[in-house]
């Protein structure tokens, strides 16, 4: 009889965030500071072909929370559409944010050549680093600090795998209205995705599709990942069919090439092109694609068309690695500059700093009367990253 398995783990992270904000609606803001402190207790019980992971995450917030970073930025404290209501959150005041939630849920079980997982899951697909098209359930944001734990989604899933080179994924998931927990939305049709995601071997290349049919919208996609010599290479692309309530009246692609090269032991180099056929062509358009559903469901998180990302990281010692990532719009010339260092204090702890900061044409100044006019706000729009403000952070984890 197989032995019953049981680990119960967790970590603490904390982050404090600076931010000098951008504000072209008058008046001004001020600079403003945001602490977060976020608890995650991990169980996992196994026996035999089956297996029960159960993670319940505490957060807290204080301090600015209008400025929306704990979630956004930092990639801790984050919630996600619930079918069952599983958060609890107390009223504490504007600024402070206690909330919790149970961020993993699921049982599987394991046959021959297939695994099902029932319950709050993560689900992810694609190869991207920074744009992801076929990552169609709550992508992180491309600046986002901390990507360890993507939010669980309400799901059923089912792995199967043909042989050593085949595998298929199929999955229907409650995704949601909104890219948070609103417990006073009622579930609906219109908000579940059903997809299927496979792939197989050719060499050294792996080739993926996607076929998904998400909140009434078809969507179709291929991706790859391999090598070219000593450099990996990946790309994705995604077709996704409107639905009729959709401000978009044609079908759109979403793509992504990129690629990967350790010159050295100890250097990362990265870089991927990006297109998505919806964004605005200038910037009088961005602000009609920020305020629209897409962006508002975390769908996207871009308003142009053309991108690129560009990545270093590099090991200044075993225990001290440092990282720069400039992520840039190419058609206003804008972008978001984002270095760090990490430094490992202790086998179980990791203590980073770093900043991020927009540059690019800044919007003009206008009142707030001035900005109740849509034309006149969208026009005073010059770049897309230029309205990003200068943002410092330092964060410390430990693991348990």
């Amino acid at each position: 009889m197989n032995p019953w398995v049981l680990a119960l783990h967790g970590d603490l992270k904390t982050f404090l965030v600076g931010v000098v904000p951008y504000t072209w609606i008058e008046p001004q803001q001020d600079p403003a500071a945001q602490g977060t402190a976020d608890a995650r207790a991990k169980l996992e019980v196994a026996q035999g072909p089956w297996r029960l992971d159960v993670q319940h995450a505490v957060s807290v917030v204080q301090g600015g929370q209008a400025l929306g970073l704990a979630g956004d930025v930092t990639g801790v404290a984050l919630t996600a559409p619930e079918f069952v209501d599983l958060t609890w959150e107390p009223d504490v005041g504007d600024e402070l944010v206690i909330r919790g939630r149970t961020d993993r849920l699921m049982f599987s079980i394991e046959a021959p050549h297939l695994t099902f997982t029932a319950g709050r899951q993560p689900i992810s697909f694609g190869t991207g680093l920074v744009f992801t098209p076929m990552d169609i359930v709550n992508p992180f944001l491309g600046a986002t600090i901390d990507t360890e734990y993507k939010p669980g989604i309400d799901a059923l899933r089912a792995d199967v795998f043909g042989g050593v080179s085949a595998r298929a994924t199929l999955v229907a998931a409650w995704v949601g209205p909104l890219p948070i927990h609103h417990p006073d939305v009622d579930p609906s049709f219109d908000d579940l995705m059903l997809a299927t995601s496979g792939g197989f071997t050719v060499g050294t290349t792996d080739i993926i599709g996607l076929l998904a049919y998400a909140r009434s919208e078809p969507v179709i996609g291929a991706g790859f990942t391999g090598s070219i010599g000593p450099a990996g290479v990946h790309g994705e692309a995604t077709l996704t069919v409107p639905a009729e309530e959709a401000v978009e009246d044609d079908p759109f692609v979403r793509a992504v090439l990129g690629g990967d090269w350790r010159p050295t032991t100890t250097t990362t180099l990265s870089a991927e092109v990006y297109v998505q056929t919806f964004g605005a062509p200038d910037p009088s358009g961005y602000l009609a694609i920020l305020t629209g559903p897409r962006y508002a469901r975390g769908e996207v998180w871009t308003a142009g068309r053309w991108y690129a990302g560009v990545m270093a990281a590099q090991e200044i010692t075993p225990i001290v690695d440092a990282s720069v990532a400039v992520i840039g719009n190419l058609q206003d010339q804008s972008a978001v500059v984002a270095p760090g260092v990490a430094w490992s204090v202790a086998n179980e702890a990791v203590v980073s700093a770093g900043m991020y900061a927009g540059v690019g044409a800044r919007p003009d100044s206008i009142s707030l009367t001035e900005s109740l006019d849509p034309d006149m706000l969208a026009n005073s729009i010059h770049s897309e990253f230029g309205l990003y403000p200068i943002a410092a952070y330092l964060q410390m984890s430990a693991y348990f």
